[in-house]
């Protein structure tokens, strides 16, 4: 194994560059540059942030009218180290005569290797007969540098964006980064994540397991499934918990578990390297830490977790850790009572947050990205179980550690509920079937089902219906295959589904008030078709057409073998998309679960069939030379984890990203030097089904400074239509075409909301800084460049 981790790496080393991420985003503009020929010349600096600098992207101008020129019209683009240098570090030729009005102009060099840091200066001059300009923001919209318009210092900054190579030297350095400032938090992660449901199991089913990669995705899964459990009954009984009461509880769970394995001779990690595991332990050693170095790596750039869902998810955690208890309602950041949100990831974060002093953005996003590893471990488990190949769960772990988009795009989106539920719920299958199936132990089989579906209904109710449309996938084969036996298989199935009733007995009163009544519930329920469209992009997205190929492919062969775990892989696929369109049956849409939301679920079903095929293509390959075909085997395991990796560095689309460093530097202006009764005036734009989100990091402001915003996070769509509509008319115009903060009848509405401030984050909106620097009614009191914030003047 240690000579395929070397070769593989040398392998790679050959393509120097991993990915090519942004590095610099100056995205706003709002004129042009006269024809860039003769004296007329355009540039800017910028101080890089990162090593590596290996191109600047700028936006062009056709100052005659769009379309293609001929030939002739020449460009040069100069790299400096500063403005008075006459030395270009690199000087590129183009051809201006086959350039487009709006292109963006990619110019790529060789890389910088010692840019972090450092002052650069580009600028572009053209040939006489030139007529491309370059759009630019005629404000500071860039702190760290100055734009030059015919070689001399003007007032705004070019539209431009630069990029760095992302190389194995990077790589190797944010990991070791990575380690020496966050090695312990594998503390409190292990006490949240494993050691709840390994010492479950050690008691519950002691029996010695052949397969510890399984018996530790059980551990996972079961972990994440009682935290949000305990906090449920925790705060029934009346109790709240801080720091003190998790860090107490964590502490005992180790020297319990640390005691569990001493008592049993310490067989669990022993099982791990007895002679039949030991390959199995290696290659679970790779592919997993493979999987948790790419998923720290992706986020290594964010300040912020990102998209809209992010926000709220943040909110709800906060909710948690600083209650410590299930919220009975959002505020005090929103003016709404009753709580009926799914928690389960939030009090991950939140027991994260007590047990590490995080901050809690940072514990949601660290909870994330662990969670996304475990998914992986979790579809090992998955595939493993239902087709009783081991190979077939190691490949399984592959395709979703390292090549499937899904679920690590789930970060661009922070559709962390989902996550975690889709890491549930594979333990929750597995155990699923073996308390309906094996007679050992079964009460006990039973009851820890009933934990890891209970809960999956804490945790998320898509993937609480993804779990039932197994479950009635599975009764039907199983009474179409064993009708002798079928009717002890419901018979368990109802206990089953009963005990989680049970265990979640609080939180079914609670929503049974926030959904009466009862009478109301269909037209409540219902969707429309448009939110129930089926993206079609996300199947194609990075490699999935190979994997939906690969899976189609052990489908076929599950099929034609009578294969058990392919057929029920099948069914439970074909019974989630009747679920979801019901109008198949002749019944409504509903907004509860959409194509959408069962397309990105479509990685744990790949996973199994995926694995399937390849672990059977693999014992068609098997030879008499058992050493020739582990070493193929391994060599092409690892080779295919590595070369899917080459597509994850850069997971996170840069839309999603709406608040950059700039911004978190202006939440800590505005914590030291703004009231705690200001009220900002934000971004917004409509998102979906009448509601309007935030567009850059104004919308973090309530969390990170404890300041009130013009809109709350999305989750205010759970208000009352009045309330709704109040947020909505303000949201109405502030996101419209001819908005004007000047307006007598705008301030007016302002000044009724408490508006003081207006918050102008770095990716920007409607809101533009030109609308308020030359106002009477609005004075600068900020700005670092990208963030600008406006205070309104007394008296107007």
């Amino acid at each position: 194994m240690t000579s395929l981790l070397v070769g593989a790496a040398l392998l790679v080393s050959g393509c120097a560059r991993l990915a090519r991420p942004i590095d610099i985003s100056q995205e706003r503009l709002d004129a042009a540059t006269p024809p860039i020929r003769g004296l007329h010349t355009a540039g800017q600096t910028f101080v890089a942030r990162h090593p590596n600098l290996s191109a600047i992207e700028l936006l062009l101008v056709v100052h005659d009218g769009p379309g293609r020129a001929t030939d002739g019209p020449r460009l040069t683009f100069h790299l400096r180290r500063s403005p008075q240098s006459q030395e270009d570090i690199v000087s590129l030729d183009i051809n201006a005569g086959r350039l487009r009005h709006n292109d963006p102009l990619r110019l790529s060099f060789a890389p910088q290797p010692d840019s972090e840091g450092r002052v650069y200066y580009f600028f572009l001059e053209g040939s006489q007969d030139s007529r491309i300009g370059v759009w630019y923001n005629s404000l500071n919209a860039y702190g760290q540098g100055t734009m030059y318009l015919d070689g001399r210092p003007a007032e705004g900054d070019l539209r431009f964006v630069t990029y760095y190579d992302y190389d194995l030297g990077l790589l190797a350095g944010d990991m070791v980064q990575g380690l020496a400032e966050g090695w312990w938090l594998a503390l409190p992660l292990a006490a949240l994540l494993v050691l709840p449901g390994y010492l479950l199991l050690s008691f519950l089913l002691p029996e010695p397991n052949p397969d510890p990669v399984g018996r530790l995705a059980l551990a996972f899964g079961l972990s994440l499934a009682l935290v949000p459990l305990v906090l449920l009954w925790t705060t029934a009984l009346g109790l709240r918990l801080s720091p003190p009461l998790a860090v107490g509880p964590a502490v005992a769970l180790a020297i319990v578990a640390l005691w569990r394995l001493a008592t049993t001779g310490w067989r669990g990690p022993r099982e791990w390297f007895a002679p039949h595991n030991r390959l199995l332990t290696g290659a679970l050693a790779f592919l997993l830490g493979l999987t948790i170095a790419l998923r720290f790596l992706q986020a290594r750039d964010l300040a912020l977790p990102p998209w809209v869902d992010s926000v709220h998810h943040t909110l709800i955690a906060q909710l948690i850790a600083d209650g410590g208890r299930v919220p009975a309602s959002y505020r005090p950041f929103l003016p709404l009572d009753g709580f009926h949100y799914h928690y389960g990831f939030h009090a991950l974060s939140a027991a994260l947050v007590w047990l590490s002093g995080l901050a809690t953005h940072r514990a949601v996003l660290i909870m994330g990205q662990v969670l996304n590893a475990g998914a992986a471990l979790s579809a090992y488990l998955l595939a493993a179980h239902l087709t009783r190949r081991r190979l077939a769960g190691l490949f399984g772990l592959l395709i979703v550690g390292t090549i499937s988009a899904m679920p690590a795009y789930y970060l661009s989106w922070g559709r962390y509920t989902q996550l975690a539920g889709m890491a549930l719920l594979p333990s929750a299958i597995v155990l699923t079937v073996d308390g309906l199936e094996k007679e050992e132990r079964k009460y006990r089989r039973l009851a820890l089902a009933g934990i890891a579906v209970g809960g999956l209904a804490l945790t998320h109710y898509r993937v609480l219906i993804f779990y039932g449309c197994f479950l009635a996938a599975y009764l039907l084969y199983e009474t179409c295959a064993r009708r002798s036996e079928s009717g002890e298989r419901w018979l368990r199935a109802a206990i089953l589904c009963l005990l989680a009733a049970l265990l979640i007995l609080p939180w079914l009163v609670n929503l049974a008030g926030t959904l009466s009544p009862l009478a109301a519930l269909p037209s409540w329920l219902r969707g429309s078709a448009s939110y129930n469209a089926v993206p079609r992009g996300f199947l194609r997205v990075g490699h999935s057409r190979e994997l939906i190929a690969l899976a189609l492919a052990g489908a076929l062969w599950g099929l034609r073998g009578r294969e058990r775990g392919a057929t029920l892989t099948l069914l439970w696929v074909a019974t989630m998309f009747l679920a979801v369109n019901p109008s198949l049956l002749g019944l409504p849409t509903t907004w509860l679960v959409n194509n959408a939301s069962v397309i990105i679920a479509l990685f744990l079903p790949l996973a199994v069939l995926g694995g399937y095929f390849l672990a059977s293509l693999s014992d068609g390959l098997r030879t008499r030379w058992r050493f020739a075909h582990r070493f193929v085997l391994g060599s092409l395991m690892v080779a295919a984890a590595l070369w899917g990796s080459l597509d994850m560095f850069s997971i996170v689309n840069p839309v999603t990203v709406l608040a950059t460093p700039d911004d978190v530097a202006a939440m800590e202006w505005i914590r030291g030097n703004v009231p705690k009764g200001a009220k900002f005036l934000i971004n917004v734009r409509h998102w979906q089904e009448g509601i309007y989100v935030g567009t850059d990091g104004g919308y973090w402001i309530p969390l990170l400074t404890g300041r009130e915003t013009t809109l709350p996070p999305a989750i205010y769509g759970f208000g009352s239509p009045e309330y709704i509509a109040w947020v909505n008319n303000l949201a109405r115009v502030v996101a419209g075409p001819n908005l004007d903060l000047d307006d007598e009848g705008v301030l007016q509405l302002l000044r009724g909301r408490g508006v003081t401030h207006v918050y102008i984050g770095a990716r920007g909106g409607n809101i533009r800084p030109q609308m308020l620097v030359d106002s009477p009614h609005w004075r600068l009191v900020y700005s670092n460049g990208a963030v600008w914030i406006f205070e309104l003047a007394e008296g107007t």
